[in-house]
């Protein structure tokens, strides 16, 4: 989603500035362009919707979406309804400083020590990369070549199913990240339940245990037995499923407007 709309943008000439947010500042220049209505949002609100609406969180009124994949993104879907915050901004889990900037890695946000920088794909990645070069023994790159593929999730994902040590090693290394930013975000907002979801979902039986042991160490105590752990039902999907969610969402919320949506449409069809 976030691809296609930068992409968009270039075509338009319209400068980019990084921002998961950049096409809500956009939204009506795409519509003015296609003539349709246009409901955008970034991709962990539309998956966590999509959840709400279709998924794991079906009843909860109060739990938190954690998007885990070249990034982490946050929604938050609180009292029964998605949390943006003042400016819009609320949910960017991912860039909560996990490390001290002496200590904590660079990340394309700018600053050091950022929580996915350490529990992300490319963290997973670079974990394999640094065991490889140092000789560990692995299937990984026997897989490589058998698939003439580089390194990739689902590489490493294969090489844990064929339950190769440091595949599994690296896995449970970013479930003990992940769990301890979870276990931050439980004792902040004592959600009902927390949904991980993204890409690593395609990892979640080897990242969820270590991601369910690390909360129940570090969370506020009580709280962790109340406030369950689920992948997403959608995997890395959610967030194309979230669209559809989007357009629900704005239909419950103001059922008028579709009339005036295929109204215009139709007016505009007749020209």
């Amino acid at each position: 989603m976030q691809t296609c709309l930068w992409q968009f943008m270039a075509y338009l000439q319209v400068p980019l500035q990084h921002s998961n947010i950049l096409w809500l500042f956009h939204r009506q220049m795409v519509q003015q362009h296609f003539n349709v209505p246009v409901i955008v949002d970034n991709d962990a609100n539309a998956a966590a919707l999509a959840e709400h609406y279709l998924g794991v969180a079906r009843h909860a009124q109060d739990f938190v979406y954690v998007y885990a994949g070249f990034g982490i993104g946050g929604g938050l879907f609180l009292k029964g309804e998605l949390y943006r915050g003042t400016h819009g901004y609320a949910g960017e889990i991912g860039h909560t400083i996990y490390q001290s900037e002496l200590f904590g890695k660079p990340c394309q946000c700018g600053h050091r020590g950022c929580w996915e920088t350490l529990a992300n794909q490319s963290a997973i990645l670079a974990r394999v990369r640094a065991r490889l070069e140092v000789g560990r023994s692995s299937v990984i790159p026997t897989l490589m070549t058998q698939q003439d593929a580089p390194l990739s999730l689902a590489i490493v994902v294969q090489a844990a199913e064929q339950e190769d040590a440091e595949a599994i090693e690296v896995l449970e290394e970013t479930g003990s990240a992940l769990g301890f930013g979870i276990a931050n975000l439980i004792s902040i907002f004592d959600p009902e339940m927390v949904v991980v979801g993204g890409p690593l979902v395609s990892a979640g039986k080897f990242l969820l245990p270590t991601i369910e042991r690390k909360v129940a160490e570090n969370a506020t105590p009580t709280i962790p037995e109340s406030a369950p752990i689920r992948l997403s039902a959608f995997g890395a999907d959610a967030s194309v499923i979230g669209a559809t969610a989007l357009v629900m969402d704005a239909i419950l919320l103001n059922p008028t407007r579709v009339e005036g949506w295929s109204g215009n449409r139709s007016k505009e069809l007749r020209r």
